[in-house]
Parts: C-alpha cells; sequence; structure tokens
C-alpha cells in the first residue's frame, strides 16, 4: 500500500499545508514574526533588559514613564524593541524609548 493512503482509507490522504509558526494565540501576528524573534533572540542569550520584570514601561504615572523612556536608552534590544512595535503596531506603554500610550500619536 502506498504511503499516500491512511490505514482503512480508500482515498489519498493529502496533508494540509504547514502555515509556519504562529504566535497569534500570544497576540503576535504572522507579519510581526520576525520582529518578535529579533526581539525575543536577546532574551534567549540572558541578556538582561532595563524593563524585565518592572512596571514602569506600562504605568499611567508620569514619573514612571519618564523613569522607562530613560532606562531604553541604554538597552541592547533597544533596536528589536522598536522594530516589534512599529510592525506590530503598538498603542501602549512604553516601546524602544518612546511613550505609545494613548493620546501620544
Amino acid at each position: 500500500m502506498s504511503s499516500d493512503y491512511l490505514k482503512g482509507y480508500r482515498t489519498p490522504h493529502k496533508p494540509a499545508e504547514d502555515p509556519g509558526i504562529s504566535l497569534a494565540g500570544f497576540g503576535v501576528p504572522k507579519e510581526s514574526l520576525d520582529a518578535w524573534m529579533h526581539l525575543q533572540s536577546f532574551f534567549a542569550r540572558g541578556e538582561v533588559t532595563p524593563c524585565a520584570g518592572r512596571s514602569e514601561w506600562s504605568s499611567s504615572k508620569a514619573k514612571d514613564k519618564a523613569t522607562a523612556i530613560r532606562l531604553c536608552g541604554d538597552c541592547p534590544a533597544r533596536a528589536a524593541c522598536h522594530e516589534f512595535a512599529e510592525t506590530n503596531g503598538e498603542t501602549g506603554a512604553i516601546w524602544a524609548g518612546v511613550n505609545r500610550g494613548p493620546g501620544t500619536q
């Protein structure tokens, strides 16, 4: 019997086309995948970013936002963060030193 057939079936099995990696369940659209992977590569290498484990990046307080923007200046992932925010159309929090919150566009 040919490998095109599944056991017990008389018609050939045609597997679905592989859609590739998807992070849609995490809210990351397919067109943003490359930028997301670039950003995640910093964390995979164990690099520490100023935003790791801190709440200032999503705070609504002006003082917290100013701190986040200042700390982004020396971040090794800043370019990747900016790329992801632009590609994904982020509209909240601080991304790569830019306040993308409501009313800042």
